[in-house]
């Protein structure tokens, strides 16, 4: 960082340049944690509101449960829980893609 700023580089070219490639594989780790995290947002939900109101405050997995469960539809609970695992990869992988560029071990 000392011998990027006697080169000349300000503080947003650091940035870009040395601290976010030595950073993106934690960025990347931390993203896909919160997303799959987001998803399996049930036992709140499930416990707080039940859907709420009109199923104004249901998410995903408690969709699947009230379909599998409450309507006794378990085959299309378990088709949705399908759909849901492939969703989670497909965007896994394009956040992957989007961090992967240039892919190659950074040191300084």
């Amino acid at each position: 960082m000392e011998a990027a700023a006697i080169d000349g580089a300000n503080e947003w070219q650091r940035l870009r340049f040395m601290t976010l490639p030595l950073i993106r594989r934690t960025i990347f780790f931390v993203l896909i944690a919160l997303m799959i995290g987001g998803f399996q947002v049930f036992i709140s939900v499930l416990l707080i509101t039940g859907g709420g109101p009109l199923h104004r405050t249901e998410v995903a997995l408690t969709y699947m449960f009230d379909e599998a469960f409450g309507s006794l539809h378990f085959g299309y609970g378990a088709a949705l829980s399908y759909v849901l695992a492939v969703v989670i990869v497909l965007v896994s992988l394009v956040q992957s893609r989007l961090f992967g560029r240039g892919d190659k071990d950074v040191e300084y």
